[in-house]
């Protein structure tokens, strides 16, 4: 995902290992093109910088038409040591390009809204692109 909203840009990888089986998330934060956030912890930690993302439930929205009809996300940077947090609100609003059904893999790309809040409650609206994939590994 891809977020833009005034100063702020936010890149998100998020992904589920088909050889673990673990979930890793990568996130970075920047305000006029400097980073002030970095995260690859996706669970509460007490010290580290970490991401929570979680999928916007209702009301239907625009989602795409593979498994997950889910019409946005929320997500949240976390730093524990100085007490600061992020949060971003997406919402889809259309479906840019989805991959034929059939394939072997899933794959719906959107772009959208997204609402931020910053530590200090200033509140921004701005644009998003995101993407949904499943990719089925190979033998």
């Amino acid at each position: 995902m891809r977020f833009a909203a005034g100063p702020y840009t936010m890149v998100l990888w998020s992904w589920t290992s088909a050889i673990d089986g673990l979930y890793y998330p990568s996130a970075f934060l920047a305000k006029n093109d400097k980073v002030i956030f970095t995260a690859t912890h996706s669970v509460e930690h007490p010290t580290e910088k970490f991401v929570v993302l979680r999928e916007v439930l209702g009301p239907p929205g625009v989602h795409g038409t593979f498994g997950n009809d889910s019409p946005g996300w929320d997500v949240f940077l976390v730093d524990p040591k100085s007490l600061t947090q992020y949060y971003f609100s997406e919402q889809h609003k259309n479906i840019m390009f989805e991959a034929p059904h059939g394939q072997p893999d899933e794959y719906t790309r959107f772009v959208g809204t997204v609402t931020f809040t910053a530590p200090d409650q200033t509140f921004m609206k701005g644009v998003s692109i995101g993407e949904q994939s499943f990719i089925r590994p190979t033998k």
